[in-house]
């Protein structure tokens, strides 16, 4: 995805909010990673995955 448009989202300020969430280094270093997908169906399956595990967090709570 184009730096330009990235720096217009202010992706990196999202990024960095997130990762406040992350508990561990290798969470956090895989948010830094996180780029945005073109791909429709990419993106479909993400909010799936997202899905499920808010569905999981709701029926469990929070992992250990």
């Amino acid at each position: 995805m184009d730096n330009r448009l990235l720096k217009t989202l202010e992706f990196e300020k999202v990024l960095d909010r997130l990762s406040k969430y992350a508990e561990s280094t290798l969470g956090k270093n895989k948010i830094s990673k996180m780029r945005p997908s073109r791909s429709k169906e990419q993106a479909e399956e993400w909010q799936e995955e997202t899905e499920r595990a808010i569905d999981l967090f709701l029926a469990y709570g929070a992992p250990p």
